[in-house]
């Protein structure tokens, strides 16, 4: 009876044991050449649909992803489309490292404005992952132009933690920070969206469900 029970499990713990170094290997060798092409793609001289896929795939790396987002925001993307992506990948990324890098592009008044209220969303998700503010790009160069933001609430939570972890008060830190754009830069674009960010992170007080 002993001899019958045991041979089975002895033929398949042998099994296990020919294969879980190679697999485990192979998956971390994959998973690592994933996030060095995503980082690399972010270096690219002509902007296009492999840089946007390359900041959702590096949302993924808690390594390398935190760092080539953050330096993304040191020379941010010129096109409409990339710089939304790096956005929202931003605000779903809850690291301090991306956090004060479009912080720093945020409070920079000698950047463009649309970037700098492509910072200011991301930085908003930090303050509640559930607060989600959408601008639209002005055909025009008239004085307020770009303040056409539409606020609205995720339905589905997909932040992700990094390895460097947001204040435990980073929603109050945040909320106060568009409370200083907003009395600093009156009648900016700026300005508006912050204002009205302040007030859609105070509606509630940060433990609603996405």
């Amino acid at each position: 009876m002993t001899d019958n029970i045991t041979q089975p499990f002895c033929l398949v713990l042998s099994l296990l044991c020919l294969f879980p170094v190679a697999t485990q290997a192979q998956v971390e060798v994959a998973g690592d050449t994933v996030c060095i092409n995503a980082a690399r793609a972010l270096t690219t001289v002509t902007p296009d649909r492999s840089v946007a896929r390359a900041l959702s795939e590096l949302i993924t790396c808690p390594s390398s992803g935190p760092r080539a987002i953050a330096g993304a925001w040191a020379r941010p993307p010129r096109d409409p489309g990339v710089l939304a992506s790096l956005a929202d990948v931003t605000g779903r990324l809850r690291d301090r490292r991306v956090h004060e890098a479009a912080r720093a592009v945020l409070l920079d008044r000698a950047a463009d404005t649309y970037t700098r209220l492509s910072a200011l969303t991301a930085i908003a998700a930090h303050g509640d992952p559930c607060l989600a503010l959408h601008i639209r790009i002005s055909p025009t160069d008239a004085p307020g132009a770009y303040a056409y933001v539409m606020p609205g609430w995720r339905n589905d939570h997909q932040s992700r933690p990094g390895t460097e972890a947001l204040s435990p008060s980073i929603r109050e830190e945040v909320i106060a920070l568009l409370d200083r754009l907003a009395k600093e830069e009156p009648e900016h674009p700026v300005d508006m969206v912050a204002r009205l960010g302040a007030r859609e992170l105070r509606r509630t007080d940060g433990t609603r469900r996405c």
